[in-house]
């Protein structure tokens, strides 16, 4: 018999061990952070309603916030099969990187990523509003209390204007104006004179021109931009973060408002958005 056997237990044991602590930790986090987030998501009330539902099942909205917090809370504890899978997605992601390819992220690096659980929740949470605002938009079977809920934690998430919040935050709101499950939709910006592939001479449609805004979208998409408007000086900075973005999206412009917003915001009693603004003009002016 190989002796090799009960080292081979103790290693697996030992990974195993790894990986529950820091699945444990992580979803601790992402409860408390899941909560807070819903909290500050709905303090504007009544959320906007869901660009897509099932003619045979009209949306229901929530009674009330708590009954949105409870739910969102059950289906985080029912579905840790979905928690697991974006845990490791996000630990593939942000380890360092790995000599060997063997290695078990969870066990070299137990101790590196509990130092960073804050990083690690924080990306946990953008991809549970992501998995929930997909089945929102599921075209077969459009999921309307994932909805609520993803609209809520998109909102309560969209708090600094750098890390997540920025470029997770933006593809979730162009994807709620646009209607579609995030990451369905294959869009570049415009090329211009500054990129390599651009071909002044050019007659074949971009890519950019395919997108197509969404009408109940585009209402729900106005509601969490000026949910940002209205908040204090991050929340605006973010939002000025978000508009540079979506003024790549010239079919979403004027349908999202972004000029006047721009023109809102160039008044804005802080200097430090105002001055936001100015990053945003040229493609402002390009559009036009």
């Amino acid at each position: 018999m190989s002796s090799s056997g009960p080292s081979v237990n103790s290693e697996v044991n030992s990974v195993s061990k790894s990986r529950t602590k820091i699945s444990d930790e992580a979803f601790e986090r992402v409860a408390t952070g899941l909560v807070e987030a819903l909290e500050r998501g709905t303090e504007a009330w009544p959320l906007p309603a869901p660009p897509m539902s099932d003619p045979d099942f009209p949306p229901i909205p929530p009674t009330s916030p708590h009954r949105l917090f409870e739910e969102g809370l059950g289906i985080l504890s029912i579905d840790r099969g979905m928690f697991d899978r974006h845990l490791n997605t996000v630990v593939d992601l942000i380890v360092p990187h790995r000599m060997n390819l063997s290695d078990d992220p969870f066990e070299i690096h137990q101790k590196w990523l509990s130092r960073r659980m804050g990083d690690v929740a924080d990306r946990l949470l953008f991809h549970i509003a992501t998995d929930w605002l997909a089945q929102a938009f599921d075209p077969h079977a459009p999921n309307t209390d994932r909805w609520w809920l993803s609209i809520a934690l998109l909102n309560g998430l969209a708090t600094v204007p750098y890390g997540q919040p920025v470029h997770q935050g933006y593809h979730l709101v162009e994807s709620i104006a646009l209607a579609e499950r995030p990451g369905t939709w294959h869009t570049q910006p415009d090329a211009g004179p500054q990129h390599m592939d651009w071909n002044a001479h050019a007659v074949v449609p971009r890519m950019s021109s395919t997108v197509v805004a969404h009408e109940r979208g585009v209402d729900a998409a106005r509601w969490v931009l000026e949910r940002l408007e209205d908040g204090d000086l991050d929340r605006r900075l973010l939002l000025l973060e978000w508009i540079r973005l979506l003024l790549e999206r010239k079919p979403l412009i004027e349908p999202l408002g972004l000029k006047d917003l721009l023109l809102r915001r160039a008044s804005d009693p802080v200097g430090e958005v105002a001055n936001k603004v100015t990053l945003c003009l040229a493609k402002a002016i390009e559009a036009d």
